[in-house]
Order: C-alpha cells, then sequence, then structure tokens
C-alpha cells in the first residue's frame, strides 16, 4: 500500500486500522470490510477479525483470524498481543 496512497483498498486498510487501534471498533469494522472485499489478503482479514472480536462478534472474529492464519502464519505475533483474555470470553 506505500506505494499507493490512492488506492480506495490501502485508505480503508489505514483507516480501519487507526481505528481499531483508538478503540472506535464500530468504525474500523466499516473501513476493514471495504478493504477486505476489495482486496483480501491475511492481514486486511485479520485486523477486520479482530475488530468484530473487540465489537463481541466471537464467532465471526474467529473465522477471519483463523483463515488469515493459515494464510500467513507470521500474524501469530501480532495476535498475542491484540487479543486480550476477555475478549476470548463470548459475549451473549
Amino acid at each position: 500500500c506505500l506505494s499507493d496512497w490512492s488506492s480506495d483498498v490501502c485508505s480503508s486498510d489505514l483507516l480501519g486500522w487507526i481505528y481499531y487501534r483508538k478503540g472506535i471498533y464500530e468504525m474500523a469494522v466499516q473501513h476493514l470490510k471495504q478493504a477486505v472485499a476489495k482486496g483480501p489478503n491475511p492481514r486486511r482479514q485479520f485486523h477486520l477479525g479482530l475488530s468484530y472480536i473487540k465489537l463481541g462478534d466471537q464467532k465471526l472474529g474467529r473465522e477471519l483470524l483463523e483463515t488469515a492464519l493459515r494464510q500467513d502464519s507470521s500474524l501469530t505475533k501480532i495476535s498475542l498481543t491484540e487479543i486480550s483474555p476477555r475478549d476470548a470470553v463470548t459475549q451473549r
């Protein structure tokens, strides 16, 4: 994405991750869904999965994480730092 900042995919991905890091998960999901739809890759799917987990959608979040990790095992380093134990509890 660094070479093409005009790309909607890159912009959506970057904005989504910024929203995630700021704790604005609804906006993160909105932008990351657009990025994944237009240019799916493991890191984008992983970021979207983390955002869904933070919003309480454990099932969809974990499915996206598993898909991303199957494609890029180096993402496991991120998962250990991004998912807190309370996020792992399924919300009803």
